[in-house]
């Protein structure tokens, strides 16, 4: 009896302790087969932070947890990430993990994931990642031993999900944010009876430029029968909510091979007009609930067939509104009579006759009318349209029966437009069997109000439809006081709309006086403490790509231009756009003289291109240097230089990511000259220095003619001779992207410029004569260092005055080595103080940095927290109002936290790298107070 209590005991000890140390014995496995299952099968870099796993809590299945899971990209899709998640779960038998054979997988979750499904224009797709095996033959891929894992499912659950499928190839965008969705059935039985339940915060569709559905809720608890074997789905009656439309579906969809096999029909429960409305986002978001309705509403429609390839299902689609009404209880008018009757049908695999048919939409907006129908027949073969629009409309109606707070309108829009006919007679351009024909006039537009942020008027425009082309008269658009006047036409206009095909046109554009800081919404005056420019999070900033199906030209008159603090007068010029190139041709008058500028902006290609060539005339060195920031970057000496200059320069340089150039791609040549100029700065500063002499503190050169080249990034100055106060001279050298300076000045300097008492004992017995004069100027462009020196006198002197000389230049070498081998120590120690000093003084501007940054980030964060706290007070007690408030204002607090964290952790990084240069500056001093000490 003692013996089985003894055995017992061990027993117990033994699982209890097994449930402690199997987790820590089979991690390292389990971690090692998840990234060798990854780096076999995927074309993509899998990583995560961290694995948990634990057998106590789960038991009897072993819990394994991914931290921070993220698969990214490769090749084309280098750093594009597919997918992040924050806590990948699985629950997985014990014994299927014991023994190493496969893994069963009893349950997943899924925590905080991004998931973002990208396709290229090519049909290229991101997620197209699994590595095909083709050494494997079908028998082993048939087989069961292909995969480790076998799913033995009984439970999954998705939350906090956002989703994204861009597909550039159809222009189609579809996005989910704060999706939850879990599921229970058996999986391990063929026949499954699965539950579901889902809700999305937000759920938006775009294609081709239009929102079909903008962040509408949705709401769905339904249930399935699922045949896993033939992979076969069948609803009951269930039903999803978007917004305040709720629809019921049933039937069944099978995909047993590649082809998908469906039947499916759907209509709406409720015949309310107020449930169709509520998928207007500027209707459903203020006072739904409040709102009066009254009409007739329904839908239906359904799938029944095979789609696989290019063979589609029979479909059918009817949506009818009768004598629909609403209106805010607060607001004097309503909408009312709107009538919309919309059919399609398709009865062909492959969509032949296919037929779009919107035979009535039309409503009373208080006192104003629109009306409108369009019929599409065949639309992916010769499609035959017939398209009707009609408005008489005042803008005011619109603020009489919307909740437009902050907004002002006026004006009228008179509007009678129609065009019948087959695709096929555009593309032959039989435009006499075209009907088409209408006109818009606009009357005293006026666009404006707090929430706008902007005023807008256009006084009058009109534009005239024929079946070749469209035609605008003039028109005049006044912007925030400024004044625009333009005229044209369009071509191809109806091949455009409806089939996306190329658009010609011209347009004529005149203005008197135009500020574009202001057109893009900067007018503001600029703060007294403003953040460093460096500091700022760019991301918003993308890549500008110009549509490759217009063949567009525009030419531009502007009598006065304004950019910041740049005036630019009578520019005149064309821009032609075509298949997405950009063609200019510009001349203007700035910076008290002119420029021309030719050449191209080529969007298509991944890094766009400028390729531009530049012919100024008559530039001010100094208002060059306070007008244009690049000139401040690459060329600060500019600040100190008097007089005036020619430019010629042909230069091309790839754009990134935010329009920023990549000066590392930066190739250029150009020829800078000018008759006279005068010059000053910390150059001649330390020159005059060196001289002892402050006449060359502000020197004067004449005749420069400044040949230059640009070659990745690189500026190099060939070697040059021009009059430098008086003497001739020689330039030339190179600054690199770092702004490092690698430039020789030779020159030869007369005796009695030279004013140093320490040099003037070498030459006591000239009396007349020059010196050669080499200088070298390293450092950087904003700060620059220079190391002149007194050259040898043997070609500039007379045979017994060279002799005198090169004694006393003999004898001064000598005495001055000496000199400076004997303080050896002293010059070592004196660079290493001085080194100290500089990088105590770098750590203090660091700390400096950082506390603005600290500053700026703090402001950041409290800013982000008071815009989240309105957007859930605006909310108030309204549920719906809340749920779509909540999500909104935390990822107003996130966006504001990363921008402030990105402003501290910029400002550390630049911290370290001035201790850095601190550093690197005092190990410089040090080598050159050695150099010195070995003369």
């Amino acid at each position: 009896m003692k013996r089985i209590f003894r055995f017992l005991l061990y027993l117990v000890i033994l699982l209890v302790a097994s449930a402690f140390i199997l987790p820590i014995i089979f991690k390292d496995s389990i971690v090692d087969r998840i990234k060798q299952e990854a780096n076999a099968n995927l074309n993509a870099k899998l990583d995560f932070e961290d694995v948990n796993v634990s057998l106590i809590s789960s038991f009897p299945y072993f819990g394994l947890d991914l931290v921070g899971l993220e698969i990214s990209g490769v090749d084309r899709f280098e750093n594009q990430k597919l997918v992040s998640v924050d806590n990948f779960g699985l629950y997985i038998d014990l014994m299927s993990v014991i023994s190493g054979d496969r893994y069963s997988i009893e349950e997943i979750s899924v925590e905080g994931m991004d998931l973002h499904v990208l396709i290229l224009a090519d049909g290229t797709a991101n997620y197209d990642i699994a590595k095909v095996d083709t050494t494997a033959s079908s028998e082993e891929v048939n087989s069961e031993s292909s995969s480790a894992f076998n799913l033995a499912l009984r439970e999954y659950r998705f939350q906090d999900i956002d989703f994204r499928y861009q597909d550039l190839e159809a222009d189609m965008d579809f996005i989910i944010k704060d999706l939850d969705h879990q599921g229970l059935g058996n999986f391990t039985e063929n026949i499954v009876d699965l539950k579901t339940s889902t809700e999305a915060q937000s759920m938006t569709f775009i294609m081709e430029g239009v929102n079909y559905l903008n962040r509408v809720h949705l709401a769905s608890d339904f249930d399935m029968n699922l045949n896993q074997e033939k992979f076969e789905f069948n609803f009951g009656q269930n039903s999803v909510a978007l917004n305040g439309l709720e629809l019921n579906f049933e039937g069944m969809v099978a995909m047993p091979e590649e082809a998908i096999d469906l039947d499916l029909k759907f209509s709406s429960p409720s015949n309310s007009f107020k449930s169709l409305i509520s998928l207007i986002p500027s209707i459903y978001y203020q006072d739904f609930d409040a709102l009066k309705t009254s009409g007739e509403f329904r839908l239906s429609g359904a799938v029944k067939g095979t789609y696989v390839d290019e063979s589609y299902p029979s479909f059918n689609l009817a949506l009818l509104v009768r004598e629909g009404f609403f209106q805010y209880p607060d607001l004097p008018a309503s909408v009312q009579k709107v009538n919309i009757d919309l059919k399609v049908e398709n009865t062909r695999a492959d969509l032949k006759n296919l037929l779009v048919n919107l035979s009535r939409m039309d409503a009373m907006v208080a006192g104003s009318s629109i009306s409108s129908s369009l019929r599409l027949l065949d639309p992916m073969n010769d499609m035959q349209f017939d398209f009707l629009a009609k408005a008489d409309a005042d803008l005011e109606d619109i603020m009489d029966v919307m909740p437009l707070e902050g907004y002002e309108m006026a004006g009228t829009l008179d509007m009678d437009m129609h065009s019948s006919g087959r695709m096929s007679m555009i593309d032959n351009e039989q435009y006499e069997d075209l009907k088409a024909g209408g006109y818009l006039k606009a009357a005293n537009l006026h666009f404006g109000g707090d929430s706008l942020g902007m005023e807008v008027d256009i006084p009058q425009s009109d534009l005239s439809l024929s079946p070749e082309r469209a035609e605008l008269g003039k028109t005049i658009i006044v912007y925030e006081g400024q004044q625009m006047e333009m005229e044209g036409e369009l071509n191809n206009i109806i091949a455009y709309a409806l089939r996306d095909d190329l658009l010609k046109g011209s347009l004529d554009f005149y203005s008197p006086h135009l500020n574009l800081m202001a057109l893009a919404g900067e007018s503001e005056p600029a703060a007294e403490n403003p953040v460093d420019s460096s500091l700022v999070d760019s991301s918003a900033m993308e890549v500008i790509r110009l549509p490759q199906n217009l063949d567009f030209s525009l030419n531009a008159s502007i009598d006065t231009l304004l950019y910041d603090d740049l005036e630019i007068r009578k520019s005149r010029g064309t821009v032609k756009l075509k298949e997405g190139i950009a063609d200019l041709d510009l001349n203007m008058s700035l910076l008290n003289g002119q420029m021309s500028m030719l050449g191209s902006y080529n969007s298509v290609i991944p890094q766009p291109l400028a390729d531009f060539q530049f012919g100024i005339k008559d530039f001010s060195f100094r208002e060059s240097y306070k007008a244009l920031d690049m000139v401040k970057q690459i060329a600060p000496v500019m600040e100190n230089v008097e007089g005036q200059y020619n430019l010629g320069l042909a230069m091309n340089v790839h754009m990134g990511d935010d329009m920023s150039p990549l000066l590392n791609t930066v190739n250029a040549t150009g020829l800078l000259s000018t008759r006279t100029l005068q010059i000053g700065g910390k150059v001649f500063s330390q020159l005059a220095t060196f001289l002892n002499n402050p006449d060359y503190e502000q020197l004067k050169m004449n005749d420069l003619n400044l040949e230059f080249s640009i070659e990745d990034g690189t500026l190099k100055v060939e070697p040059m001779d021009f009059k430098l106060a008086g003497q001739k001279a020689t330039f030339g050298g190179t600054m690199n992207l770092d702004q490092s300076l690698d430039f020789d000045l030779q020159t030869d300097l007369p005796l009695e410029k030279l004013k140093a008492q320490k040099y003037l004992g070498q030459f006591q017995s000239l009396s007349s004569g020059s010196i050669p004069l080499s200088v070298k100027i390293g450092g950087t462009a904003s700060d620059p260092e220079v190391k002149p020196s007194l050259g040898d006198l043997k070609n500039q002197l007379g045979a017994e005055i060279k002799n005198q000389v090169k004694k006393v230049v003999d004898s001064a070498k000598t005495i001055v080595k000496q000199e400076v081998n004997d303080k050896l120590d002293q010059l070592v120690s004196a660079a290493e103080a001085q080194g100290d000093k500089l990088i105590a003084e770098a750590k203090a501007k660091g700390d400096l940095l950082k506390a603005e940054a600290k500053k700026q980030a703090d402001k950041l964060r409290s800013e982000g927290e008071k815009a989240a706290q309105k957007i859930l007070e605006e909310a108030g007690s309204n549920p719906l109002k809340q749920a779509a408030a909540k999500p909104l204002a935390e990822r107003t607090r996130k966006e504001a936290n990363e921008k402030a964290q990105k402003i501290e952790d910029e400002a550390a990084k630049k911290a370290d790298e001035l201790v850095k240069a601190a550093e690197n500056q005092k190990q410089k001093l040090v080598e050159d107070a050695r150099a010195k000490a070995q003369i």
